[in-house]
């Protein structure tokens, strides 16, 4: 029994009230002593790494502090409001037990404001006071102005004024009203631009105001120690608004080297706290995906029964009424190449690839793109020209590339550089089947290309009852490089689909004709400072009654 306890009277004592109150108090004190608790501690932590997903990021935070023996609430405050509770972990060294995590959202703990939240209010009320200042002196002079013309009115009822009274009088009115006047125009062009100026930084703290201030959370731990004792505790949470995007920037030397690829990543995040020099990993998993397997529910054939239901409408339904289940929702880094294999680490699992950043990064909370380089290597190549002239008079670059599935590539945007120019942006589609991946480097304004009707070939006759066409065209390709280079051509012969619409094929210069799609296909190798010429015809045959639309 703790002290104090005894001081009141046994059971079934009759008590005065000086004595009830003396116990009540006694009691009162002894059940605070044996339940009073610490209050709860606010930990000092930080951010130390994060694995940034395609979508989201797992945050790790660390912490360290001293507990007395008993229970001890432990604090992290002001995480992000969007903190996924059902992803939060809390590991701890030391001789403690962890009692208990209870997680909270804040919506009336203000937060720190941001800094450029600050910038922008001191900005605005900088201009709020110059504009006081302004409609002061505004004020004043208008007063001016309402007093010269109150007393426009010179000498008395009955007292006249002099000439030289009367044009002394009207010179000072006529200057300073005009002063007066000149003065408040001034004014009211400077109030205009003070109001402009302070609804355009209104404008923005208002969207800042909208990013940052949203509501906090805090994780809260219990612990419980048998004696004073120091800890450490790692918390780490999930987050939506935050991630990574992959980049590239594909560069050629020329087209007798290998094709060297930068592979970045954008990372963006909008979480509310910064993250600062910390150590970043930047996964291709999901952590919100589950790896439950789906399961097959009962496919249920019926027979359909058609009746009429008025006039001659008819429907369809179902002899039972069988419902199946439903289914179940199921700013860039410039390190130099060996610098760089030292600074990532690359883990490639059997569904997700992760990179790990070991130079400390910096992301700010703005919702902003940064850009973090991952690797970088040469992927050989074999460059290919590419000409569809009947469509554009330009050849394509094109570098294709075989093995690139063992490299770990994701899809993505690249900037496209050859021969050190940049010649446009492209997408890396790296979830195709094939084998060999197509990387299109941009137009080469340095193969010359023409595409000309032979019009004393073409022709048409009548024979019969049938109408034939004849059709004639010569493709010149012209190779102003200083090296030979590789050209696929591609032109096309138009494919029948009616039975009396007869296509036959008088020349291809040696092109490979597909039959079904009417593609003609030249590969052709074309010299420096040459010029090579490929002629190709056809003849179409059809009732001469008829007309052909697209002919």
């Amino acid at each position: 029994m703790m002290a104090g306890v005894e001081d009141c009277p046994p059971k079934n004592y009759f008590l005065n009230n000086q004595d009830m109150k003396k116990c009540l108090i006694v009691l009162f004190l002894a059940y605070t002593t044996l339940h009073a608790t610490e209050q709860p501690r606010i930990l000092s932590s930080d951010i130390n790494e994060v694995e940034a997903f395609l979508s989201g990021a797992i945050v790790k935070r660390n912490a360290k502090a001293t507990v007395d023996a008993g229970v001890t609430e432990l604090v992290f405050e002001k995480l992000p409001g969007t903190i996924n509770q059902n992803n939060i972990g809390v590991t701890g060294t030391g001789d403690a037990m962890i009692l208990s995590v209870v997680h909270r959202l804040n919506y009336l703990d203000p937060e720190k404001k941001n800094p450029e939240i600050k910038k922008l209010e001191s900005i605005l009320d900088s201009l709020n006071r110059n504009l006081d200042d302004l409609l002061d002196v505004k004020s004043v002079y208008t007063e001016e102005q309402n007093l010269i013309l109150a007393n426009k009115s010179i000498g008395g009822q009955n007292t006249g004024v002099t000439f030289d009274n009367l044009e002394k009088m009207a010179d000072f009115f006529r200057k300073r009203l005009a002063d007066v006047k000149d003065k408040l125009t001034g004014i009211k062009y400077k109030e205009k631009k003070l109001r402009e100026e302070m609804d355009k930084y209104s404008r923005q703290l208002a969207d800042k105001n909208a990013r940052y201030s949203k509501p906090t959370s805090s994780v809260t731990i219990t612990v419980s120690a048998k004696t004073r004792t120091s800890i450490n505790l790692e918390l780490t949470y999930f987050v939506p608004d935050a991630g990574w995007k992959p980049m590239y920037d594909l560069r050629a030397k020329d087209s007798n080297n290998p094709l060297t690829v930068n592979f970045k990543a954008d990372v963006f995040q909008n979480t509310g706290e910064d993250w600062d020099k910390v150590n970043l990993t930047l996964s291709t998993g999901n952590p919100t995906s589950g790896g439950n397997k789906p399961e097959l529910t009962p496919w249920y054939l019926d027979f359909v029964t058609i009746y009429k239901a008025s006039g001659n409408n008819y429907r369809a339904m179902p002899s039972a009424a069988i419902e199946a289940p439903a289914m179940p929702e199921s700013k860039v880094m410039q390190e130099e190449i060996s610098t760089l294999k030292d600074m990532i680490t690359e883990n490639s699992g059997r569904f997700i690839a992760s990179y790990t950043i070991s130079a400390p990064y910096t992301i700010p909370s703005d919702g902003k793109y940064y850009s973090a380089e991952i690797k970088r290597f040469e992927m050989p190549a074999e460059y290919t020209y590419f000409a569809v002239p009947k469509l554009d008079k330009d050849a394509f670059l094109a570098a294709r590339s075989t093995g690139w599935g063992e490299l770990n590539l994701l899809p993505g945007e690249a900037n496209v550089y050859f021969e050190g120019s940049f010649v446009g942006a492209t997408f890396l589609n790296t979830v195709s089947t094939d084998d060999t991946l197509d990387i299109s480097l941009g137009r080469d304004k340095r193969i010359i290309i023409e595409r000309e009707k032979n019009k004393d070939v073409t022709g048409s006759g009548i024979f019969g009852g049938n109408k034939t066409r004849q059709f004639s065209y010569t493709i010149s390709l012209r190779n102003i490089r200083k090296e030979s280079v590789k050209l696929i051509l591609e032109e096309q012969i138009p494919v029948s689909k009616q039975k009396d619409i007869d296509v036959k094929v008088l020349e291809l210069s040696g092109g490979e004709l597909n039959a079904e799609t009417g593609k003609v296909t030249w590969r052709i190798d074309l010299p420096s400072s040459t010029t090579v010429k490929k002629a190709f015809s056809f003849s179409v045959k059809y009732p001469k009654d008829k007309t052909i639309s697209n002919l």
